[in-house]
């Protein structure tokens, strides 16, 4: 599948794999290869439920290596079904933008808000009480709840945009598309199981990726023309992941 000049997506049961003709400047929040690096290779590695995380680095370069990958590349995990991935691709106001999401919703999250993911070890942060804390026992600070190794659900999204996008506008759009996954969330209704509003999961990785061609972008967020054009595309792609995720466990 080739959705932007250049750039062959490969879906299957193993993984998303993006692949780029040329090296493209990405920012991520990827556990390999993420922060602001060059890559010919965005992977979105398949893995089970109890992956000991600490061998990502080594799965995603032998997955690489044994499918002949172009290095350098970006790695993710995810236990949802990667053949199950989401694409959507649009062109707005003279950017074209490509979202690949794969859902997983086994263990939302609501960001600042103590989730059935946190232990029962407090550490002390702050001052006065906030949802989902316990006061300190010496009334001097809140006691907030420390996450131990999360389970394995993630929802991954990554984008690819043609454009020339400065590194403070492809900063931006990672929180730009942060907003249009908990736009997406709350617009379906899932919530933790203390009834908050879901964010996401605690395992969550975005990746965004410019092909260096086309109008240069220095803005980021959601109503800039490249903010609108990723935003757009990432939010459809996260609702249907979102709710084919919903339907299939009902």
């Amino acid at each position: 599948m080739e959705c932007i000049d250049g750039i062959t997506v490969d879906i299957d049961a193993d993984a998303v794999v993006l692949t780029s003709a040329s090296p493209l400047p990405v920012v991520s929040t990827a556990a390999v290869g993420g922060g602001f690096v060059t890559a010919r290779t965005l992977v979105n590695l398949h893995v089970t439920k109890d992956f000991a995380w600490q061998d990502l680095d080594r799965l995603i370069s032998s997955f690489a290596r044994a499918r002949s990958l172009p290095a350098p590349w970006v790695g993710l995990m995810t236990a949802a079904r990667t053949q199950k991935a989401e694409v959507v691709t649009a062109s707005i106001a003279g950017v074209m933008a490509m979202a690949v999401v794969t859902v997983g919703l086994t263990e939302v999250i609501a960001a600042g808000v103590a989730s059935s993911t946190m232990a029962d070890d407090p550490t002390m942060i702050g001052s006065g009480p906030i949802a989902g804390t316990h006061p300190a026992t010496d009334g001097s600070a809140t006691r907030l709840a420390t996450a131990p190794r999360p389970r394995c659900s993630t929802i991954n999204t990554i984008v690819v945009v043609s454009c020339d996008a400065t590194p403070e506008a492809m900063v931006n759009l990672v929180a730009t598309v942060a907003e249009a996954k908990v736009g997406a969330l709350a617009a379906a209704g899932v919530r933790c199981s203390s009834g908050a509003i879901a964010t996401g999961t605690a395992t969550d990785a975005t990746v965004i990726a410019a092909t260096g061609r086309g109008p240069r972008h220095v803005f980021g967020g959601p109503v800039s023309d490249l903010g609108h054009a990723v935003a757009f595309t990432a939010r459809r792609a996260l609702e249907r992941g979102i709710d084919r995720w919903l339907e299939e466990h009902r």
